[in-house]
């Protein structure tokens, strides 16, 4: 009996797999804009194809970058109801940028598929966060 209390004072629970806002904001931009389920007959443009990318995905790339920006972003916006960007988002898409700006002055990494996809991620990012701040001041004055 006392040999039992003692193993189950030493168990520990693991925390979560998804404890953290990032992983979070991964997960949920590509639950609702990657992998949502669509009708054939419409076209959803670059996030089709960035699953694509998935497998060869290396941490620090411009692509992850990218695709870190726009997960706080969507993820921000769209979950958690910010009005503006905060620390955490501009944090993202600074890195994005800085890891663009080194990987087009280099002549293999400008023109690889890998650098055209995070470019078109940031241009997402950069289209949607204007977009989503002044529907947020029409549409919910109140907040």
């Amino acid at each position: 009996m006392k040999a039992t209390v003692e193993r189950r004072q030493k168990v520990k629970i693991p925390p979560s797999p998804i404890d953290d806002e990032q992983s979070q904001a991964l997960c949920f931009f590509i639950s609702s804009w990657v992998l949502f389920p669509r009708d054939p007959q419409t076209d959803r443009g670059v996030t089709e194809i960035l699953p694509l990318f998935f497998a060869d995905l290396r941490p620090g790339t411009p692509l992850s970058l990218s695709l870190a920006a726009i997960s706080h972003f969507i993820f921000g916006a769209w979950e958690r109801g910010v009005r503006q960007e905060t620390r955490q988002m501009q944090s993202a898409y600074g890195k994005a940028v800085s890891a663009m700006r080194l990987a087009l002055q280099d002549p293999n990494e400008c023109c690889s598929d890998e650098t055209l996809m995070a470019v078109l991620l940031l241009g997402f990012y950069e289209v949607r966060q204007p977009l989503h701040l002044i529907s947020l001041m029409f549409l919910e004055p109140s907040r």
